[in-house]
């Protein structure tokens, strides 16, 4: 009987709704009482759940110096996000003007003055067309310093091609310098050091170890 009271309560417990329909139906409280009873009884035998901890209650539980951190912590992350719903409202406020000088800047070749504009608000801004805007510049950049890179190289070769060679220099820089590449190497090695001889048709280049010694013309 034991068994069959708590099955009725664990009935009643999961589905009230039905229960009480059940309970109306047959019309008595005869039926109703040991359902009552049982649920009653197995609510005891299941355990109440404890509520969960409310905020105040987790904070309780830590000392006043440790309740301090986290309260100015969490004040600090709504002031930030204060700060960034602003941010956000101001640039999307902006963007009209900022996109349009961004534009008339890159129509200029002037990349990075565009992205000095756009940058400000690149991690705010919500219009997607600003957004891709902020990669054109960026890209455009690069690519402009990549040219520059080039022209830089290239300009210092040409000028590497146009002088002499000096003591101390290595192969590559001789390679790169008026002489270019020997028309002959005559190699001697021992056990302490390797030495070089570069021939040229107008005079011969010595090297030790990889460094530039001798100059003959």
């Amino acid at each position: 009987m034991a068994n069959i009271t708590r099955d009725i309560g664990y009935f009643v417990g999961r589905y009230p709704l039905a229960t009480g329909m059940i309970a109306i139906a047959v019309g008595g409280s005869i039926y109703f009482t040991p359902m009552v009873l049982g649920w009653m009884s197995a609510q005891v035998q299941e355990g109440a759940k404890p509520p969960a901890p409310t905020k105040s209650a987790v904070l309780s539980s830590y000392s006043a110096s440790e309740r301090a951190v986290i309260e100015a912590a969490a004040a600090r992350r709504a002031v930030i996000a204060q700060e960034n719903a602003e941010r956000q409202r101001r640039c999307d406020a902006g963007a009209p003007a900022v996109m349009a000088a961004a534009r008339d800047k890159l129509k200029v070749k002037q990349p990075d003055a565009a992205l000095a504009l756009l940058s400000g608000c690149s991690e705010f801004a919500t219009d997607p067309a600003f957004k891709a805007l902020h990669s054109k510049a960026q890209s455009d950049s690069a690519a402009m310093f990549k040219q520059a890179l080039k022209v830089r190289d290239a300009e210092s070769l040409a000028k590497r091609k146009k002088e002499g060679v000096r003591i101390g220099m290595s192969p590559e820089e001789v390679i790169l310098s008026s002489w270019g590449k020997p028309r002959k190497i005559n190699r001697t090695t021992t056990a302490t050091r390797q030495r070089e001889q570069w021939v040229y048709d107008g005079g011969y280049l010595y090297f030790e170890n990889g460094i530039l010694v001798t100059i003959q013309n």
